[in-house]
């Protein structure tokens, strides 16, 4: 669910979702993660792509 992937409700406002992407994509980013890490970017792809789609209110539409 890409509502709970960014941690909103499905009534958050593009501010919010906005808001929570750049929180959650500073801690989860792969370049965050330090050299010694495997590189899983894994967390990161499923919050770019809620972000993607929540972002836009065509996708959004669509989603919903």
């Amino acid at each position: 669910n890409y509502y709970a992937n960014l941690g909103v409700s499905k009534n958050a406002t593009i501010e919010e979702i906005k808001s929570a992407f750049r929180r959650l994509a500073k801690e989860h980013h792969p370049d965050k993660k330090g050299p010694n890490h495997d590189g899983d970017s894994t967390e990161f792809r499923k919050i770019h792509e809620a972000y993607e789609k929540l972002s836009d209110p065509a996708l959004r539409a669509a989603y919903d």
